[in-house]
């Protein structure tokens, strides 16, 4: 069972606040605030029948954080509310507004992802190495946006439920009325491909205490497509913000020396916070997205409803599994112990992961939760 904690900094909550997960900007935005909704599979359910998922309204989806880090976290949330407005009118956002939308991205899927194991009481026996705060800007992040031509409104997220998002929270779907915002987040996930340095592959290295080593190869300085070799459906914008590792900046020396050049930091915005520039992908073209706001983002063509909240939760889902197999590690004699039991774990998240899908693929509709 956990104990109480920030959402955002991972501490006992000081000064205690809430926090809407699902903020209620954006319950306003989508419906009734007070709707009741799925919010989920209930895990902690001894038999899983059609009984399985929780509901509640919006405004209840609730969790711990500091006051100062939800103050803080405040204003992220009301530059993000202005650019999901603008794009939900087709209006032209710029490469920072996209920067602040990747953020808020990150925010709502680790968010997700700590709420989640609250409502399910931690039933995986997960200890958080990480909370919102330390997963801000911390990977490469992409955004594949999708619009579809019915005016209904209504939120909901897909994927959040496999036990693979429940260990490794690096892919979800999230539509707001018209939108469908199909985001991944993860090392590495694309910044070789771009010409930036890659790693070699991980070796868990201490039992228990999740310590990893791995070593960092020198950037190809060229750019390889496609960026993410993952199957993408078609009718999205693609856009692609490269991370430098936050470890490069503290481990420093020659780690650092891989990154400190022209090449990388003429991707990036700002070289120091290591955040890159925004990308997009156009008919097989990589061009950085201006800063002057424009209509690029904008989806080439509407895309029914139903077609699209058949595929992209699948999209997602099978995502998660590839994201799962290139987390893959080794580990050394002096982890054998719990490196087996990591490798059982995984295993098992990903049968179960299996049976979701198609359980999912054999049904019209899926396991989707709008409102």
């Amino acid at each position: 069972m956990l104990g109480k904690f920030c959402v955002f900094c991972g501490e006992v909550p000081k000064s205690k606040n809430r926090e809407h997960i699902i903020p209620k900007w954006l319950i306003e935005l989508t419906g009734k605030p007070t709707r009741s909704v799925q919010l989920g599979i209930d895990w902690r359910r001894t038999k899983l029948d059609g009984n399985i998922f929780r509901r509640f309204s919006y405004s209840s989806f609730t969790f711990p954080a500091c006051e100062d880090c939800n103050s803080h976290f405040s204003a992220l949330e009301g530059r993000a509310r202005q650019i999901i407005v603008d794009m939900l009118a087709w209006r032209e956002v710029g490469a920072k507004d996209l920067d602040t939308l990747m953020d808020w991205l990150d925010k709502i899927r680790v968010g997700l992802w700590l709420g989640l194991m609250y409502l399910n009481g931690n039933f995986h026996g997960l200890r958080p190495m990480f909370y919102i705060k330390q997963r801000m800007a911390a990977h490469d992040r992409m955004v594949v946006i999708y619009r579809d031509d019915d005016p209904q409104q209504g939120v909901m997220f897909a994927a959040a439920d496999s036990p693979i998002f429940h260990v490794m929270p690096s892919c979800i779907l999230l539509v707001i009325n018209q939108l469908h915002l199909f985001n991944a987040s993860s090392a590495f996930l694309f910044a070789p491909r771009l010409g930036f340095p890659n790693q070699t592959a991980r070796v868990l290295v201490k039992n228990g205490a999740g310590e990893y080593r791995a070593e960092l190869l020198p950037g190809t300085h060229r750019l390889e497509l496609p960026l993410v070799p993952y199957s993408i459906w078609p009718g999205g914008s693609q856009l692609y913000q490269p991370v430098v590792p936050q470890l490069v900046k503290s481990v420093g020396g020659d780690v650092l020396e891989l990154y400190e050049n022209n090449y990388v930091k003429d991707r990036c915005f700002d070289f120091n916070s290591g955040r890159g520039k925004v990308f997009q992908l156009t008919s097989g073209t990589l061009q950085e997205y201006p800063l002057t706001p424009s209509r690029d983002w904008v989806p080439p063509l509407a895309i029914p409803k139903s077609i699209l909240l058949d595929a992209l939760p699948i999209q997602a889902m099978d995502w998660l599994k590839k994201l799962l197999g290139e987390s893959a590690h080794d580990f050394d004699e002096d982890a054998n112990e719990f490196g087996e039991f990591v490798l059982m774990q995984r295993q098992q998240c990903a049968e179960m992961h299996d049976r979701m899908v198609e359980v999912q693929k054999g049904s019209s509709r899926g396991d989707k939760r709008r409102s």
